[in-house]
């Protein structure tokens, strides 16, 4: 979702090398909780061929390379936290060796069960813990950093185009 407004804008694009006004709508919990949704953007998730240990980096990274901003709704920038993937302070300096060592296990487990493998068409979505919010930091990533395909998730099902038999009707 790019907005140009004007000829002058794509002319200073062009002149700083990436486009201005680059902005890419956040995923809502609404669109994550649609299945089909969810299993296209999991889907292309898996098909990224990613290890576990790989995705925080490459979500990082993708982060710090999206020229543009990441907006809600409204169109107001929000703050894609990352730091949902992080080990908690308390555990990395006061926890044992083993408790450490579990919280990043636990990490790349969330890689591994939601993208390590093809993933089937559930009616049904639900999500324990902050395994959401973690989800949602993905998907907008991926969404900013893959526009074209993340404009096909979730259309499973639904016309190519606007045109509603009642719509038809009126004419």
């Amino acid at each position: 979702m790019t907005n140009c407004t004007n000829k002058n804008n794509c002319i200073r694009c062009v002149l700083a090398g990436y486009c201005l006004n680059l902005k890419s709508k956040a995923v809502t919990m609404e669109e994550l909780k649609n299945p089909y949704f969810l299993y296209d953007f999991l889907k292309f998730g898996h098909s990224l061929g990613l290890e576990d240990a790989e995705w925080k980096p490459f979500l990082n990274e993708s982060l710090l390379k999206y020229s543009g901003d990441i907006v809600d709704e409204s169109g107001k920038a929000v703050f894609v936290d990352t730091e949902v993937f992080e080990i908690g302070e308390d555990t990395l300096f006061t926890g044992s060796k083993e408790d450490v060592s579990r919280a990043f296990e636990r990490i790349r487990d969330f890689f591994s069960y939601w993208f390590g493998q093809e993933r089937e068409l559930r009616e049904k979505v639900h999500f324990r813990g902050n395994t959401g919010e973690k989800l949602l930091v993905v998907a907008s990533i991926l969404r900013a950093q893959n526009p074209h395909e993340a404009s096909f998730w979730g259309l499973e099902g639904k016309a190519a185009n606007d045109n509603t038999p009642q719509a038809a009707n009126d004419n």
